[in-house]
């Protein structure tokens, strides 16, 4: 058995001690490698230069880690790659008919993609702009009760008019582009009371503590209409609310208001136990 098992060679070095030649090499490989790797972490990042630019390659401005920017595709190449060599053979391997382009090409091309870049932005801005004054319209619209056909008819034309004639044409290109539409209108008009509604909610769930007041009316069209207010303590203030109008399709007694405002209650997740008190203008008891 022992032919078999290959021993250490031990060797007596001058002041008569044992040497293990095995376990020395093993300690030089350790001591290699946890220096070849102190070296990986201690990389210096290679900076841009303007020179960059003769190979199509701007920069991402990131002055921690710069990373190489082509300006034909945008492809953003690792820190590793920031040399003249490497930027090279992207550009002619990926763009050959850019390769042979000037300096002054690339910066042109590159000019370009930022006054574009700068023009989106403008055009999202506008945008931003046009649906908030959409939305500022729509509840002014809501406030003075008329009708949603407005904002189309009357308010638009009449801003680009009063802007043409004191800013000029292009004031008026700006501002036409506001939706005053009379779905559009209707919509904005919905989405701000579902907001109001989910914050009335919210205020409701958070105090549970509520009293209901509802009462029976009818519209233009001869329908009835079932309207809901609630009461609650918002900041040591006494708030009442708005919470539904819901039509009454069949008939008007106690039980249909009842599944009605019950249909309300758990579709908003509202519970009857928090409910403390129910005020109607009726005589019956619901």
């Amino acid at each position: 058995m022992d032919g078999f098992v290959k021993k250490r060679k031990l060797t007596n070095d001058d002041d008569g001690n044992v040497n293990d030649n095995n376990l020395n090499l093993e300690i030089n490989i350790k001591q290699s490698t946890s220096i070849s790797d102190e070296s990986l972490n201690l990389k210096v990042k290679r900076k841009y230069t303007d020179g960059y630019l003769c190979f199509g390659f701007t920069w991402n401005g990131d002055t921690d880690c710069p990373l190489p920017v082509c300006i034909v595709c945008s492809e953003k190449l690792s820190n590793e790659a920031m040399v003249p060599s490497k930027l090279k053979r992207h550009l002619t391997t990926k763009h050959p008919g850019e390769s042979l382009k000037t300096r002054l090409h690339f910066e042109r091309l590159l000019n370009s993609n930022k006054r574009a870049a700068s023009c989106m932005i403008k055009r999202v801005t506008i945008s931003d702009k046009a649906l908030e004054a959409s939305i500022k319209v729509a509840e002014l619209v809501a406030k003075n009760r008329n009708s949603h056909v407005i904002g189309e008819k009357l308010i638009g034309p009449a801003c680009l008019a009063m802007v043409e004639t004191m800013l000029g044409k292009e004031s008026k290109d700006v501002i036409s582009k506001v939706p005053l539409s009379n779905n559009t209108i209707s919509r904005r008009i919905n989405e701000m009371a579902d907001d109001i509604n989910d914050i009335v909610l919210e205020k409701i769930k958070n105090q549970k503590l509520f009293s209901l007041q509802i009462d029976e009316s009818t519209d233009r069209t001869s329908k009835a209409q079932l309207l809901g207010f609630g009461r609650f303590v918002d900041n040591s203030n006494i708030v009442e609310q708005f919470l539904f109008c819901k039509e009454l399709k069949s008939t008007t007694t106690g039980k249909d208001i009842f599944d009605v405002v019950n249909n309300f209650f758990e579709k908003s997740e509202l519970s009857w136990i928090y409910c403390c008190g129910v005020c109607t203008v009726y005589d019956r008891e619901i």
